[in-house]
């Protein structure tokens, strides 16, 4: 028989569960630093993260959702998905302008991952231009992947490789390849078959271990300027939400005035 000894009382408290996401949230690599990932180089990953090719992710689940900007069908979400020219000109999806924040912001919505801005320019949209930004064909630094797949941080693609004034790694200091060595062609920025670290057509691994033995002197004002590019998308965080050309101008004078120059 039950004794009659009187218990206390449960306190049941509710978990704290917090927003469930369509995709895995996964989180962007290196952002806030020179070596941030890319938008693109993100979708690739977040295709491997659920063991589909990165195609059927932009096909079945990415492109169906996201509106059309220009043309008749603007603001509905497009019928015709014609995966051929799409990937012709997908390197645009890293740049600026109300296509790029349309991915964005579909992709925070189904990851659930705020600030997937910052894998892109459009931080920087209001100063500069547009024109002849970006390359069409990806590249990449054998040193910045490695000797092989299984490293401490998983192999990506740096947002900083996408500029057409960057031809050489800051890090490795040499200079950015283009072409598989193992087929021998180049690749879009990002294609049906992406997966990180490996050639889009054969899937050769890309990586090699390693630095250069000596800097080419004709590398030295490459390396700058990729370091120039660097430094902007190491700040992209921290501008203030009222930056634009005209605040980037008055920045730009008080250097200038601190430094002796227009006198």
């Amino acid at each position: 028989m039950l004794d009659g000894a009187i218990y206390d009382g449960w306190e049941v408290s509710h978990p704290s569960v917090g927003q469930r996401s369509y995709l895995y949230p996964l989180a962007p690599i290196r952002v806030g630093t020179a070596a941030v990932e890319s938008l693109t180089g993100y979708i690739s990953r977040l295709a491997a993260a659920h063991a589909v090719q990165t195609g059927a992710l932009i096909l079945h689940e990415l492109r169906a959702r996201i509106p059309c900007t220009k043309g008749v069908s603007a603001g509905r979400a497009s019928k015709n998905l014609s995966q051929s020219s799409f990937y012709v000109d997908v390197h645009s999806l890293n740049g600026v302008g109300t296509r790029v924040r349309a991915w964005v912001s579909q992709l925070e919505q189904l990851t659930c991952v705020p600030r997937l801005d910052l894998l892109t320019v459009l931080p920087w949209a209001n100063t500069i231009s547009c024109v002849h930004l970006l390359r069409t064909r990806r590249v990449w630094c054998p040193s910045c992947y490695g000797a092989e797949v299984g490293s401490m941080q998983p192999p990506y693609e740096r947002l900083l490789w996408g500029f057409q004034v960057v031809t050489a790694c800051p890090v490795h200091r040499r200079p950015l390849e283009s072409v598989c060595p193992s087929c021998g062609q180049t690749q879009y920025v990002l294609s049906s078959r992406s997966l990180p670290g490996c050639c889009s057509r054969c899937y050769h691994w890309l990586g090699r271990a390693g630095e250069s033995a000596s800097v080419d002197p004709e590398l030295t004002e490459p390396i700058a300027v990729a370091e120039m590019v660097g430094a902007l998308l190491a700040a992209s965080p921290t501008l203030p939400a009222e930056f634009g050309l005209d605040l980037l101008r008055e920045n730009v004078r008080g250097i200038m005035w601190g430094a002796g120059g227009y006198k």
